[in-house]
């Protein structure tokens, strides 16, 4: 059967063919314009957007470049080739002309859930980011370059064109469709990446914004670049607490939310987004400036900036892990800004460290009978490492060589959640993936020389050991005081290394009262040689705690310490450490009005003045006199918060450092005991 064309009229302009050189000169221009786009990319920002204007302006960007190789080739093709030669170009260059420092610009590494993270930051986010317009472009250009270079369309008129025309309308109906969809996620990621968090207020059980509250995320000045630091607490009052995030490169905003809440009724909590971290990724570079003595200078100028701004003397200093390290050089450095600093995940020495937990993966392989896994460690060698990812492997053995307590607040903590916290935008939490492997990898190798049992023997806040609780130089048995004298032994030495104050061993038992006449015999001929070493070399003191009662304790109530230290001599070394859980479980009434004031007043007079070198502060979960061991946070407890008000206001206690042990999951109810405890000492001052 015959087939009818038919010519629609065209405009003489219009109808007009490019020559087929033109056409080809075109389309190269227009793909090496997209080649070009990815040079420029990468020398303007060769870690990829770094900031949410960066972000679009590079979409924006990235689509103009779409649509004129669209329009140049008038093929969908362009949707591939341009963005194909783009992102060649931008990981070509960076990798050989710019030469950006850190992980995750660098060859991609599968081998580890890190190395598979740091792709996905380092390379396909940029590349959804950027293609994505792109390729966008890309089409509605060869759409418009297409209509515009005109051309003639033929209408069949064979029986089934009908069923042709509507597959064929059809087919163009789902390609617009999809290119709508693609519009619409643009524009959606486009959104994400310019919108930054939000700040949640501090609200009351009922949701109501707290009078007095402090909820913000602040920008600030440090060394030459901004920094950023979230403050929260329930009322700006409260004394001021610094947290140090591990890392390097690691935000703790969402995680310090989720796990230490409870820190914001007691504290005005400032968490630091260090250099390279979270929203202060931007001020990775210059990397030439990143150096440890360079993030030490920033965290104390941020705590001059946190005092100033809340009228403080002084503040509090917490870190974890990297966090601690960088904690311990702050106090070194500006001793006068900090009440006190607590560490968890304290670091020592990096380095023996990092050679401890190599043993310990070779020791966990052969245990399990893993040859392969010997054989990865044994080919990376003993650390330091030449292959920084190989940090990220011994990381994925954490918790199998030391098990983590995995309780429900752990594990609520813990996984993905801590990087999209209400502070961040989508930019925000695409930095916080990129800062840990950018900051370990340039930070983590000037670590290695740290080795705080040399250069951190002493901090200007007080320090004390607890010796094992198995310690008991009243045992009838031999080998227990043989093994209970060389363990305060060992704890002295290791007090005096890092410059502890003191030593605190529980006083001992008997056990059975056929040798509860030779115990105190068998204690004094134990400690007299450990104490007279000890203040020969002007060591840690030695602190005696009575018992709860019970089990021929040799020391329980106040009064027994006086035959305990007349055995020893009364050696000027040996001190005291009086527990209020153990004094109550003991007999002390504590509770009744005057109850605490009197049992000092007896401990006074049984040891000397001077002799009261520690308090540990705890309430007890039993009745008085129980001669049980339980103790309960400040105030929920038996003994109750008056007793604590007297203890503090006793002469005895003035200038003795005080320490909780209360059961917490997590330092935050040992904060909120801590300020319980401020409260009411400055009301028993105002008395």
């Amino acid at each position: 059967m015959a087939t009818a064309t038919i010519h629609r009229p065209r405009s003489p302009e219009r109808s007009r063919p490019a020559s087929p050189r033109t056409d080809r000169r075109v389309a190269i221009a227009a793909l090496a314009a997209a080649a070009l786009s990815g040079l420029l990319a990468a020398a303007l920002i060769p870690r990829g957007p770094t900031g949410g204007v960066e972000a679009v302006m590079l979409m924006g960007a990235a689509l103009l470049t779409g649509v004129a190789a669209g329009v140049a080739l008038r093929t969908r093709w362009a949707a591939l080739l341009a963005p194909a030669l783009h992102l060649a170009a931008f990981e070509a260059a960076r990798a050989s002309v710019f030469h950006v420092a850190g992980q995750t610009s660098g060859r991609p590494r599968f081998d580890t859930s890190l190395g598979m993270a740091m792709f996905v930051a380092g390379h396909v986010m940029y590349a959804v980011v950027a293609l994505a317009p792109m390729v966008l472009g890309a089409i509605l250009g060869a759409a418009v370059g297409r209509r515009s270079a005109g051309g003639s369309r033929a209408v069949g008129r064979h029986p089934d064109s009908r069923w042709r025309r509507a597959a064929g309308a059809a087919a163009i109906g789902v390609r617009w469709a999809a290119t709508l969809l693609l519009a619409a996620g643009v524009v959606v990621l486009a959104v994400e990446l310019a919108t930054p968090g939000r700040v949640a207020p501090v609200t009351d059980a009922a949701g109501h914004v707290v009078p007095g509250s402090v909820a913000t995320v602040a920008r600030v000045r440090l060394g030459g670049v901004d920094q950023w630091v979230s403050i929260r607490g329930r009322s700006a009052t409260n004394p001021v607490l610094l947290h140090l995030a591990g890392g390097p490169g690691s935000s703790d905003v969402g995680w310090v939310r989720r796990f230490n809440r409870a820190l914001e009724d007691r504290f005005t909590v400032a968490v630091w987004e260090q250099r390279g971290a979270g929203k202060s990724y931007p001020a990775i570079d210059p990397t030439s400036k990143l150096t440890l003595d360079r993030l030490v200078s920033d965290g104390v100028e941020l705590s001059r900036w946190l005092a100033d701004r809340f009228g403080a003397r002084k503040i509090y200093l917490t870190g974890n892990s990297w966090g601690s390290t960088l904690g311990v050089l702050m106090v070194q450095r500006a001793p006068q800004l900090y009440y006190a600093y607590a560490g968890t995940g304290q670091m020592v020495s990096q380095r023996t460290t990092d050679v401890a937990l190599y043993h310990q993966v070779l020791a966990y392989s052969d245990r399990t009978g893993d040859r392969a896994l010997r054989a990865r460690f044994e080919a990376f060698g003993e650390p330091p490492y030449r292959d920084l990812m190989a940090y990220a492997a011994m990381m994925e053995y954490y918790d199998r060589l030391e098990p983590y307590r995995h309780t429900a607040a752990f594990e609520a903590a813990r996984g993905m959640s801590g990087f999209f916290p209400d502070e961040y935008g989508l930019m925000d939490s695409w930095n916080e993936l990129r800062g840990f492997p950018d900051m370990a990898g340039l930070l983590y190798p000037q670590l290695q020389g740290i080795d705080f049992r040399r250069t951190a023997t002493r901090l200007d806040v007080p320090v004390y050991v607890h010796a094992s609780l198995l310690v008991n130089l009243g045992s009838p048995t031999g080998d227990t005081v043989v093994r209970s004298t060389e363990t305060l032994a060992h704890a002295l030495d290791r007090g005096s290394a890092i410059g502890a104050r003191g030593v605190v061993f529980h006083a001992g038992s008997a056990v059975d009262a056929a040798h509860a006449g030779g115990a105190l015999r068998q204690m004094r001929r134990a400690l007299l040689p450990l104490l007279d070493a000890a203040a020969e070399r002007g060591g840690p003191r030695l602190l005696v705690e009575p018992s709860a009662g019970g089990g021929r304790s040799l020391a329980s109530k106040v009064q027994d310490l006086g035959p305990y230290l007349a055995a020893v001599e009364n050696h000027p070394w040996m001190g005291v450490c009086f527990d209020t859980c153990h004094a109550w479980a003991a007999g002390h009434d504590l509770a009744t009005p005057g109850g605490m004031t009197a049992t000092l007043d007896a401990l006074v007079a049984t040891v000397g003045p001077g002799r009261l070198q520690l308090i540990h502060a705890n309430d007890s979960k039993d009745e008085c006199g129980s001669a049980r061991d339980r103790h309960e946070t400040i105030g929920a407890g038996r003994i109750g918060p008056a007793a604590f008000a007297e203890l503090l206001a006793h002469p005895v206690a003035a200038g003795v450092p005080v320490i909780v042990e209360t059961p917490t999951e997590g330092f935050a109810g040992h904060a909120a005991d801590i300020a319980l405890l401020k409260s009411l000492r400055l009301t028993a001052a105002a008395r």
